[in-house]
């Protein structure tokens, strides 16, 4: 049978023990070093969790938005940035310029024709007021006084109708409430006729006879005006304006209806 007693202890040597005290040493440095180093990876573990999860955040966000085939729509790198994006530098509207005088009107005969009968060029004038424009087989009237009237279009050659001898009205004040009405009308002599008269009376009693006066193209153009004055009262309850035309010795007479005939503007009312 074995003999397990242990030996009796034997004294331990000065180096054995100076080498046990340096290893014991040795090894609580190590692992107090350890500890220090596992306590400063915890958080740097943990922020590179989190930077991780954004990433993966911002890109999926990224490829909802504009992604093509799951690809992010911009760099991923970009955000990140913790730069504040700059605001776009403001601008100044620049204020429009005061557009021109849109009052019908307003411009000369040129500009007036462009809604009546635009591209028509100058036949003839016959003052500094009245002159006559034509394209093609048609023609307008133009009379510039306060403002600038633009007759409707009418065929160059006249028909025997009250429209040919319709009359444009402008009312202009003369002060203390009191108007002058000024009345136009006007238009080609029929080519081949051996004479041809116009006469107008108005309702103040005044007979006007026509003036002619003939174009650089030898077309001869009639036009009639006639000034009176208002206190503002309905003239329609006097007698109408009449027109006498004498036609190679034929005459016709017609009779202008209120209004209807006595505003012939096309580009502003009366």
């Amino acid at each position: 049978m074995s003999d397990l007693t242990p030996p009796p202890d034997e004294p331990m040597g000065d180096q054995s023990r100076a080498r046990i005290r340096a290893e014991l040493l040795r090894t609580a440095h190590e692992g107090r070093a350890e500890s220090r180093t596992r306590r400063r990876l915890v958080p740097v573990i943990a922020a590179a969790a989190v930077l991780v999860v954004a990433g993966v955040t911002a890109w999926a966000v990224q490829a909802g938005e504009g992604g093509v085939d799951g690809a992010p729509a911009g760099p991923l790198a970009s955000t990140w940035s913790t730069d504040p994006t700059p605001s776009p530098p403001a601008t100044r509207e620049t204020p429009s310029p005061r557009p021109p005088d849109q009052r019908a009107g307003a411009g000369d005969c040129r500009a007036e024709l462009a809604n009546t009968l635009s591209g028509a060029e100058l036949a003839a004038r016959v003052d500094d007021h009245t002159s006559f424009w034509v394209r093609g087989d048609r023609f307008v009237l133009c009379d510039v006084r306060d403002r600038t009237t633009i007759h409707r279009a009418l065929p160059v050659t006249p028909a025997d109708s009250v429209e040919t001898f319709r009359v444009s009205t402008r009312y202009v004040p003369a002060g203390r409430g009191a108007f002058d009405v000024i009345r136009v009308a006007g238009g080609a002599v029929p080519e081949g006729a051996m004479a041809y008269d116009v006469e107008y009376t108005f309702p103040d009693g005044t007979v006007v006879p026509a003036e002619t006066v003939t174009g650089a193209d030898g077309r001869t153009w009639w036009r009639v005006e006639h000034t009176s004055s208002s206190d503002g009262g309905n003239e329609m309850s006097g007698p109408p304006i009449t027109v006498r035309v004498s036609l190679s010795g034929v005459q016709r007479t017609y009779r202008l209806d209120w209004a209807s005939d006595t505003c012939a503007q096309a580009n502003h009312g009366c």
